[in-house]
């Protein structure tokens, strides 16, 4: 049969087949021939509405389909096709009413399953439509659309584990989807998989190198994984291709702000914001970069914005948080955390800072759950279970303990971020591993940075000094560096306050402004701009009063702004930074042969390297023993220092000395009831009578040393010394019993009670300072001697003199000096004694 004499159905097959190698515009005429001879077949009505759908004419393709319908109203093809063209014309209600339709005459299609699903995902119904994706596949379980789709719909879902392992399937089917490999590279980024995230990435750019998706989520997990130029670079290809894309901005303004570019990061997060004032991610990280920069107020107002613009923003919340608790409003950085998890129950760093907050506040043991309830969904959260210790420690909860101990301190040896330094110290005295801990987080969160000063090396008449600290009012160490301050020899040195804490005004705050050449608050400066003041008033010697303790700023310290930058007083440790070039301290804290414990140069005073004040009130009166709940008769062991110094086995000493003195009682400072409570019980569960332990509430310091004056004995800690409580109970003549340990933390009790004279009350280990302590409960004269001997030392001992404890610094800090100028790299001396 010649062509000219083919039948209807020859032709249908002929324009089929030209149709499947899609030449479309072959195969329309032969559809229209055949509805020219006959307009009543409903199947090439379709055909031909298939034909307009894939040449892009939905318009034309609904016509079509429905002159089909109207042949045909029940036809699942047709039904299907007409529900393809609507959902391309984005009316998906009316398309996914005809997918219905078409699945009453044909309920087994996966097919129609899909583009059902298809239409309930772009209406917003994420959970039928998994369920309508779930179904195709179970017709048509290598059906590779829908297997894409429900991994999608998963992750829509929040079901971010169960979507991974849903493009895990989907590219096990096909292993080059590129959709599915970029999709799961976003996801691994959001899951924290930031590695995994790159190599699918990367496989996508491989195939196609202008892929603006994969490059902007390239430079999002480079960004998580610390590759700030790389991860500019990746934004930066986004934008050459298309310059106003909105996420490729906001990464450039996260690379720029990594790289502490500020304001650069700030302009690019600007420009998405000029074009969509209420973009959330853009506010969000802008309000970040603001953290970053302690622009708190601002930071504030951007993430209300982005609250404002999504309401589920869990971002936003968790940086509103981090704003608030920087301004220690802790109570409502509460609420934002847990408004976060109402939103992402399991979500890390929301329960990370929830955990934070009430640490804070002083909520300790619900600090400690929350911790927990962290760890349990991530073991591994970096510094959560050294947070968790240390709430736990503060509420004398030692439970689980020494499990905790251990893994703590196996897991610092084997490098991964258990524990953070201060929070280490009462882990374990041992040296090296308290050095291993701190250059692990000192590489990690504040490596070396670009450093402010240029290397020029300073003529100045007058040595500058530049002291920083967050503790310049009424706090511990002004309460011992006062004098100090105010002694500085003013024709060698120009002696300078920067102060980073809280405005807290005050006599104390008022006396240490005087006591300064400048006094220069910085607070809201970040640590760039901190580390750019130092340089540009052309300090000398920057010495850091902080370490690690609460509201330190090593990243100053990481930008040096400074030539020579010294760590003393405020945390006894390592900083294990390169940027910090000596340590002061005393031949008691740092004997000759530890120096391999510590990063820095060891300068070594003479005596005690602690300073103290002659002008630390003490009030005349004192209290008698019923004002502060002590027993009229009995001697009174005591120790006021903070909770989470105190530790199962020191505490066992303490029990077995009660024990063994009769109507002795322990005097202990009550920091929280929690504490109070649980060193009730575990004098219940050693056999003494709860009753004796009394507890002190906080008092203004002058009357706290006053009543100090009551004690008989004052019983130390371990692995954390007293140090600023040592040398108060010394100050108002009360003896200490110390067990010196390995690490700086644990020898300060031994430098003070060197430096007044009674070495004989330093041990070694806890029976020896059970012996010495109990030998001491027993024998009155020989306490009143020591407590003699102490009176005397009040105001003939190294330790309560301030005068001679400057003049030492300042020739610590001239021959530092000295060195820098003749060009010679740090390196550790002793400080010779005065004349």
């Amino acid at each position: 049969m010649s062509a000219g004499t083919d039948g209807p159905d020859e032709r249908l097959a002929r324009a089929l087949e030209l149709h499947r190698q899609g030449r479309l515009a072959e195969a329309e005429p032969l559809y229209r021939a055949l509805l020219d001879a006959s307009p009543g077949r409903a199947d090439v009505w379709n055909l031909l509405g298939v034909v307009a759908a894939q040449r892009g004419d939905h318009v034309a393709a609904l016509v079509s389909i429905g002159r089909a319908l109207a042949i045909v109203p029940h036809d699942p093809a047709s039904l299907s096709n007409r529900g393809n063209a609507l959902r391309a014309l984005g009316r998906d209600a009316e398309a996914l009413a005809s997918y219905d339709a078409a699945l009453v005459g044909a309920p087994s299609a996966p097919e129609l399953h899909n583009n059902r699903g298809t239409a309930l995902s772009a209406l917003g119904h994420s959970a039928e439509a998994l369920a309508c994706f779930e179904r195709a596949l179970a017709l048509r379980p290598a059906y590779l659309e829908a297997s894409y789709n429900r991994a999608a719909a998963l992750r829509r879902c929040g079901r971010r584990d169960d979507a991974l392992a849903a493009y895990d399937a989907t590219l096990a089917l096909a292993p080059d989807h590129l959709a599915a490999l970029g999709d799961r590279g976003s996801l691994r980024t959001e899951l924290g998989r930031h590695a995994d995230a790159l190599l699918d990435l990367d496989q996508v750019l491989a195939r196609r190198p202008t892929d603006v998706a994969a490059l902007v989520g390239r430079a999002a997990a480079l960004s998580k994984l610390e590759r700030s130029a790389e991860a500019l670079a990746s934004a930066d290809a986004a934008l050459a291709l298309a310059p106003d894309h909105p996420l490729a901005l906001v990464n450039r303004g996260n690379a720029l702000a990594d790289l502490e570019r500020f304001a650069e990061a700030l302009a690019a997060y600007g420009r998405v914001l000029s074009a969509a004032p209420d973009h959330a991610q853009a506010l969000t990280n802008r309000g970040a970069t603001l953290v970053e920069m302690r622009r708190h107020a601002e930071a504030l107002a951007d993430y209300g914005r982005a609250r404002a613009s999504d309401p589920d923003c869990v971002a936003a919340l968790v940086g509103t948080a981090s704003a608030l608790s920087e301004l220690r409003r802790f109570d409502e950085a509460l609420v934002a955390c847990d408004r976060a998890l109402v939103l992402e129950p399991r979500r890390p760093d929301a329960l990370f800072a929830r955990a934070n907050v009430l640490r804070n506040l002083q909520r300790y043991a619900d600090a400690t759950a929350a911790y927990a309830a962290l760890l349990a969904h991530d073991p591994d959260y970096p510094y959560a279970l050294g947070h968790k210790v240390h709430a736990a420690l503060h509420a004398c909860d030692w439970r689980g303990l020494d499990a905790d101990r251990a893994r703590l301190i196996a897991g610092v040896r084997s490098g991964t971020l258990r524990d953070v330094p201060f929070t280490f110290l009462a882990v374990t005295s041992d040296g090296a591993d308290q050095l291993t801990c701190a250059t692990a987080y000192a590489r990690r969160e504040h490596p070396p940075a670009a450093q402010a000063w240029r290397g020029a090396r300073h003529q100045h008449q007058r040595i500058r000094l530049g002291y920083l600290s967050a503790d310049l009012y009424d706090h511990a160490t002004a309460h011992l560096m006062a004098e100090l301050f105010e002694r500085h020899d003013r024709t060698r040195f120009e002696v300078l306050a920067f102060s980073f804490g809280p405005d807290h005004d005050g006599p104390m705050h008022q006396r240490l402004r005087r006591a300064f050449d400048g006094f220069h608050e910085v607070r809201e400066l970040s640590d760039a701009g901190l580390a750019g003041q130092l340089a540009a008033r052309e300090v000398d010697v920057a010495i850091d009063l902080k370490g690690y303790t609460h509201g330190a700023r090593p990243g100053v310290l990481a930008r040096r702004g400074a030539p020579l930058q010294v760590a003393y007083l405020g945390y006894p440790g390592t900083l294990g930074a390169p940027y910090v070039d000596y340590l002061i301290v005393d031949a008691e804290l740092v004997p000759p042969g530890h120096e391999d414990r510590y990063a820095e140069r060891i300068v070594r005073l003479p005596g005690s390297y602690q300073a103290n004040d002659r002008q630390r009130p003490v009030a005349d009166r004192t209290p008698s023993r019923a004002e502060v709940g002590l027993p009229e008769r009995g001697f009174v062991f005591c120790s006021f220092n903070n909770g989470y110094k105190i530790t199962p086995e020191v505490f066992g000493v303490w029990m077995r000395l009660l024990g063994a003195v009769a109507g002795s009682v322990l005097w202990l400072y009550e920091a929280n009831a929690d504490a109070a409570a649980n060193l009730r019980r575990e004098a219940t569960a050693r056999g003494i009578d709860p009753q004796r332990l009394v507890f002190a509430s906080k008092r203004p310091l002058d009357q706290h040393l006053a009543r100090q004056r009551l004690a008989d004995l004052f019983l130390d800690t371990l692995p954390i010394n007293a140090h600023t409580t040592a040398s108060d109970a010394l100050w108002v003549g009360l003896p200490i019993v110390t067990c010196r340990g390995d690490a700086f933390a644990s020898r300060v009790a031994a430098s003070l009670l060197r430096a007044v004279g009674l070495p004989e009350l330093i041990v070694d280990d806890l029976p020896a300072y059970q012996a010495l302590a109990l030998r001491l409960a027993r024998d009155p004269a020989a306490l009143a001697a020591l407590k003699a001997r102490l009176a005397m030392a009040r105001d003939a001992a190294p330790l309560f003199d301030a005068a001679r404890t400057c003049r030492l610094l300042e020739s610590a800090y001239l021959t530092m000096h000295e060195r820098q100028q003749q060009g010679l790299a740090p390196e550790g001396f002793d400080v010779a004694p005065l004349p």
